[in-house]
């Protein structure tokens, strides 16, 4: 009943069934980039970084879930980008930026909500986008590497 035709074995490594024949390409070495790693998951490494961001997404969480958007998160429907500027406010002023970051608070709930952050940005009003930015020329001094003397 064997047809010399087909032979049987295992398509993926090539090898046949039962017959202690295993032939296998050694596994090459995949460098880690260490500088990569080391500014993207700091908060891994630091117990209490990592505590703080779950913090604030379950506070988020919370916020949402308290208000008249709730369906949105409950049924993982698509939020709809007329209410992103409203959402926005919502958990702006219902979080305390002492302890959370404005950009962190933007960054956590276009994650969550799983909407793009340039169209969360885009959307939310102009006295926020303005304190956002302020808070990033802080951090980073934005304005003064592209000359901007002042937002509006």
């Amino acid at each position: 009943m064997s047809n010399s035709r087909y032979k049987r074995g295992d398509k993926i490594l090539d090898n046949d069934f039962n017959q202690n024949n295993i032939e296998f390409n050694p596994i090459q070495n995949n460098n880690i980039d260490e500088i990569y790693v080391s500014q993207h998951l700091d908060y891994c490494k630091n117990p209490q970084e990592y505590d703080r961001k779950s913090r604030l997404e379950t506070h988020i969480v919370e916020v949402i879930e308290h208000s008249e958007f709730a369906h949105y998160l409950i049924e993982q429907r698509k939020f709809p980008k007329n209410n992103l500027a409203e959402l926005y406010v919502l958990v702006h002023t219902n979080t305390s930026t002492m302890e959370w970051t404005r950009v962190e608070l933007i960054d956590k709930t276009s994650e969550i909500l799983k909407i793009n952050l340039t169209q969360f940005f885009n959307a939310i009003p102009i006295k926020f986008k303005e304190e956002l930015l302020n808070e990033l020329n802080v951090d980073f001094e934005i304005f003064k590497s592209k000359k901007i003397g002042r937002l509006f």
